[in-house]
């Protein structure tokens, strides 16, 4: 069977990441012929992909508001799709979705439509999928209801996109994300600058890995590591990412006279280095699809601490195999938290032993080929 992989980037994102994974694991049966095309980005799982046998081919989109611009490519990928003849094309992020419509409904080429759902939607409020040209649900509506099969990666991204639009039990499943510590290892050992951090004796290292944006509440993260503070001078927050916020985000640690206890790193890939000098995980996210940056913590056994919203009450079980804070946590509490993990040996041991075991058994790589296989199937 030949299978067609669509997907925005090549990034070292989520749904990127999540694609490497499977389209690796496919292509090791040896059973199916996989492609990918990607539009945009670096090119970051290329050279990983290539090594796997998958063909992988970048067609360059500078700007997907530009409609001319939009119909040259899918007209570049229908003549890929053509020649190729996949069986599966499958969907990865909202402008592929409107890509492989187009070879199903306009260019009337034969496949099975097959789409994965991320929190990148024409439906949700700042999605990088959002397109001018077109209206969401509507758009929405269209990509279900042509699409063979519609995978979501979490219950939660399937309960957000089910409120809007029906879809019948037999087109759908739930796939979570799996994760491999030889593939996540590898691919941050690589070509990959290593961090300098000289780690104090007896220092709590906290870390979050996220854009700096409203919806992540780093502010929150903020606020609870000067209380932290309080109990615990010996102690460094680390935040990996940037965005629109970073220099508020900068000047309220300025304000709250913590600014050197805190350090800020731009962008790495080798977020491994990380996990290995870090006591704890700390993701105050408003909402996540369903949150990656969880599992690689959990794959280190480095513990973690989330919020009780959308996914990530998914992927940790609350006093079991991490701690989960309400959405309307206050910094006090959150210090509270920080310091019942980084103090309290039995219960730390408790949740990273459980974390890893509840990454295996609902994580797996192996388990995500599966089910997708099935899906195809279907």
């Amino acid at each position: 069977m030949k299978i067609l992989h669509i997907i925005t980037s090549l990034n070292n994102g989520g749904a990127e990441n999540h694609l490497a994974e499977l389209a690796s694991r496919q292509a090791k049966q040896k059973k199916d012929k996989i492609y990918i095309i990607y539009l945009r980005g670096d090119n970051y799982w290329e050279k990983f992909l290539r090594k796997k046998n998958i063909d992988v081919k970048k067609i360059i989109i500078k700007n997907n508001h530009n409609l001319v611009r939009l119909i040259f490519v899918i007209f570049k990928i229908f003549k890929i799709a053509k020649k190729i003849k996949p069986e599966i094309i499958h969907a990865h992020l909202s402008l592929s979705e409107i890509i492989v419509t187009f070879l199903k409904l306009i260019f009337r080429l034969d496949f099975k439509m097959v789409i994965s759902k991320h929190l990148d939607s024409f439906l949700f409020e700042g999605s990088r999928g959002q397109n001018k040209f077109f209206s969401g649900l509507f758009l929405e509506r269209i990509i279900f209801y042509i699409s063979d099969h519609v995978i979501f990666i979490s219950k939660n991204v399937q309960s957000y996109f089910l409120s809007e639009i029906k879809v019948p039990p037999e087109k759908k499943s739930v796939i979570y994300y799996g994760i491999n510590k030889k593939n996540f290892i590898m691919k941050n050992a690589s070509k990959n600058k290593k961090i300098k951090f000289k780690k104090k004796k007896n220092q709590k290292v906290i870390l979050n890995i996220a854009r700096h944006t409203v919806q992540k509440k780093i502010d929150l993260l903020i606020r609870g590591f000067t209380e932290y503070q309080k109990i615990n001078k010996n102690s460094k927050l680390i935040l990996v990412g940037s965005g629109p916020e970073t220099e508020k985000l900068k000047l309220l640690a300025e304000e709250l006279q913590i600014k050197s206890k805190i350090q800020w790193i731009n962008y790495t890939n080798n977020v491994f280095d990380l996990f290995k000098i870090s006591d704890v995980f700390c993701l105050t996210s408003r909402y996540e699809g369903l949150g990656l940056v969880l599992l690689e913590s959990l794959i280190s056994r480095v513990p973690v601490i989330t919020m009780k919203s959308s996914a990530m009450k998914e992927v940790v079980k609350n006093n079991h195999s991490g701690l989960l804070l309400s959405e309307n946590c206050s910094p006090k509490s959150l210090s509270i938290a920080l310091n019942k993990v980084l103090n309290n040996e039995k219960f730390r041991k408790k949740i990273i032993k459980n974390g890893f075991v509840r990454l295996s058994q609902k994580f797996n790589a192996n388990k995500m080929l599966k089910l997708t296989t099935n899906a195809y199937k279907i």
